[in-house]
């Protein structure tokens, strides 16, 4: 029985990876959209999930869980 064993082959860690990066790129864009348009600090907020995914993504492909 191997030490280590993973939930995730190399297939699903770069298709989290892949939707990290997509979730990243979302949310920046929706943060430099916000500054150029004359809203309240607290629509950024909004970008929070989005940011959030991208972690996810990013350590779940990692951690290879």
């Amino acid at each position: 029985m191997s030490a280590q064993s993973y939930n995730i082959g190399p297939h699903q860690r770069q298709r989290r990876v892949r939707s990290g990066l997509i979730a990243l790129a979302l949310g920046l864009s929706f943060v430099g959209l916000l500054l150029f348009i004359p809203t309240t600090p607290w629509w950024r907020l909004g970008a929070l999930p989005l940011f959030w995914i991208a972690l996810l993504g990013f350590f779940q492909a990692r951690e290879k869980t």
